[in-house]
């Protein structure tokens, strides 16, 4: 990924705005691709997880790998979702 494309670490507080929930309603994105609890899945870009974590909750912890190219925002999952052990942050090239 170039560089002028990345998303900036030092931002990555406004990745956990709870108004983003409204934007991708955790529930449509569930209804859409058919997910369900057995499943196991990708979050390519997960920033902080707070997708994930929302997707996760509401399905009752399925297994969800989320890749960041960003070892700060890999840091900041296994940190913040310490309580989401379904949640396997993995840094990614």
């Amino acid at each position: 990924m170039s560089e002028e494309k990345k998303f900036d670490p030092r931002k990555r507080k406004k990745l956990n705005n709870p108004l983003r929930l409204q934007w991708v309603p955790p529930f449509r994105v569930v209804e859409l691709m058919g997910l369900n609890r057995e499943g196991t899945y990708l979050d390519v870009g997960a920033g902080t997880g707070y997708i994930s974590q929302a997707i996760g909750t509401l399905l009752n912890g399925p297994i969800i790998h989320a890749l960041d190219i960003e070892p700060l925002m890999i840091s900041e999952m296994e940190i913040t979702l310490e309580a989401a052990p379904w949640i396997h942050p993995q840094l990614m090239e």
